[in-house]
Formats: structure tokens, sequence, C-alpha cells
């Protein structure tokens, strides 16, 4: 007669934290880490700060950790990871607390991530760095890290068959089902249920959700003043639907100050720059222009049209969009001729 095997996702658990303790092997302990992040525990952060403090696992095991751990309720995540970011040597480490830092960290883990960065010689590594720069420096509105304007000879010209695209206001159940597909991943803004967009062209389906810190604000001179993280654009996944993350849309004030200006940029989840663009304040709403960048995988677009800041909807939208995807040529290695 067989016995009948226990599926992973029942475990209880205890059992998955008895795992991480190196006292059970029902499951791998990356299996656990995965497992416990999608249970309803209270104190399964408390777990996450352990493993992720041990120096004794192996470095695969504590950067899923790191990662768990940022998503947590954890009051002194912050503190944690940027206290193990100081002490890592292994570069799975290292990956582990900057991605953490980038969407968990508190204002005191900026410099920690600036000092870090100048100890980097690994391009993925300084990548990340870049990134959890980035996200802190708008998250907190810290000073002496903006973005330079872009050139327009970087940008991306859009080829004659470019076609329009659509931006269409998300009904509630829409936009409750795009939230629901993003609470498994780490965000670096809390959505806003108030409103949403979903964007239609040749190349893609997007989700555009606002950032909610941002929309409370109810003030429209605000972004003429502070950095922000106004929106994520999250891409539909194959034929089901489904929405990851794919970028931010920050906004800066310009750097001459200019009444009313700021300067917006789009980057990718590797810290990269994909859009850039401007918008005008006047009388509660930012006219804008978006249009896309020299960048790895980065199609031709542009778009343009006013939000107003106290309803957050869009009016006035154009864009245009090729299928066409940028590669950056790579250069040929010329080979040496070999010394007689």
């Amino acid at each position: 007669m067989m016995r009948d095997v226990e599926k992973p996702s029942s475990l209880s658990s205890g059992t998955l934290k008895e795992v991480l303790k190196g006292r059970s092997q029902a499951v791998t302990k990356a299996e656990a880490l995965r497992i416990l992040e999608a249970k309803r525990d209270d104190t399964k952060h408390l777990t996450f700060a352990e493993v992720v403090r041990n120096p004794a696992e192996r470095p695969t095991v504590r950067y899923r950790a790191a990662v768990a751990l940022a998503n947590s309720k954890h009051t002194r995540k912050s503190q944690i990871l940027t206290e193990q970011l100081g002490r890592a040597k292994h570069p799975d480490l290292i990956d582990g607390f900057l991605y953490g830092l980038a969407y968990a960290g508190n204002r005191d883990a900026f410099k920690k991530v600036v000092q870090k960065e100048r100890q980097l010689d690994k391009p993925y590594l300084k990548q990340r760095a870049a990134l959890a720069k980035t996200l802190l420096a708008f998250r907190h509105q810290l000073d002496g890290f903006e973005f330079a304007p872009v050139r327009k000879s970087q940008l991306l010209e859009l080829p004659r068959d470019a076609s329009a695209f659509r931006l269409t206001a998300m009904d509630r159940e829409t936009l409750s089902q795009v939230h629901k597909d993003l609470e498994g991943n780490m965000l670096a803004l809390t959505p806003s249920g108030r409103c949403g967009y979903k964007a239609t062209c040749n190349a893609g389906r997007w989700a555009l959700v606002w950032n909610d810190e941002v929309v409370k604000k109810r003030d429209p001179d605000w972004l003429a003043e502070n950095k922000a993280i106004v929106a994520l654009l999250a891409y539909a996944d194959g034929l089901i639907e489904e929405y990851n993350p794919w970028f931010y849309l920050l906004s800066q004030p310009r750097a001459q100050r200019v009444r009313g200006e700021v300067m917006l940029t789009g980057i990718n989840l590797r810290g990269n720059v994909v859009l850039s663009g401007s918008g005008a304040l006047a009388d509660g709403k930012l006219g804008f222009e978006l249009a896309s960048v020299r960048a790895n995988g980065m199609f031709p677009c542009d778009a343009r049209g006013t939000l107003d800041l106290s309803r957050w909807t869009v009016s006035g939208f154009a864009g245009r969009s090729s299928r066409a995807v940028y590669r950056k040529a790579r250069k040929r290695k010329v080979p040496r001729l070999a010394r007689a």
C-alpha cells in the first residue's frame, strides 16, 4: 500500500522553519523560504532575519532570505540588510542585500549603498547598486542624485510603419486583478486603487499603476519641488495576461529649477534609463511628453498628454510605437597577430 506524500505547499510553518534551521529535510531550504513567504504567519519575518544573519548558511539561501525579509513586515529589515551589506564579500550576498535595500531601504541605507558601489567591480553588481541608489534617492527625496537630461541623439527614432497605441482607463475589477498579480513582487511604490490605465499597442500590453503615496499628496505643486516615483508600468505576460513589473516612471524638478517644469525618466528593473521626457505644471495639470531611449530590449515609442493631478486621469493622449526592438551593436574584436 502506497503512503500519501505530503505536498510541499501543505507543510506547516513549523515544519518549514525546522527545515531552515537544518533540523528537517522535508524540502530544500530555498523551497521552504518560498512556501513560508506565501503563508500567513505572524513570525515568519523573524525566521527570514535569522537566515540572513547566519554566516554558516549558503549564500544562495541567504540571498533568497534577504528578498523575503525585504518583502516582510519586519520593522528593522532596512537596518539588518544594511548591516549585512557592509560585511558581505560573496557576490550572491551583495546582490541579495542590494536587491532588498532597493525596495525596503530607509534613508540611512543610501550612504551604505553608495559606499559599497565604489568597491564593486562586477558589472551586474554595479547595475544592482545603481538601481538601489536610484529608488532610494527618489523614494526618500534625497539630494545629490539626479538624472542628467537625455540628448535627442540618444532617443530611438520611430520608423514609418509606427502605429498608434491606446490608453484606456481600467475598471475596478481589472485594476483589482492587476494589484493581485503584483502582490507577489517587491515594489518600490504602493499601488493606488483609485485609478489606473491599460496601454495597448503592436508591441504588447501594459498596465499603468499610480503611486498611492504621491496620489495622496493632493498638492499639484508638490511634484514641481520634489523627486518622486510616480508610477509603475507592468507588462502582460502571455495569453493569460498576468501582469509583472517592467519599469518605474520617475519625476524630478528641472536642474535650473524652472518653476512648474519637471524631468520625467523611465527606468527598468536593471536601473537602465528606457524613457525620457519632460512635463509642465499649470492649473493643477501636468502636460507631459515621453520618448524611448536607446537601451537594449527597448522598442521605439513616444507619448504625450495631460495628467489631471486632482483626479489622476489622463486626457488628450497620443502615442505611437513600433515592434522593432533596439539591440546595441557589439564591437567586433580584431584578432591580434601572433608574434614570430
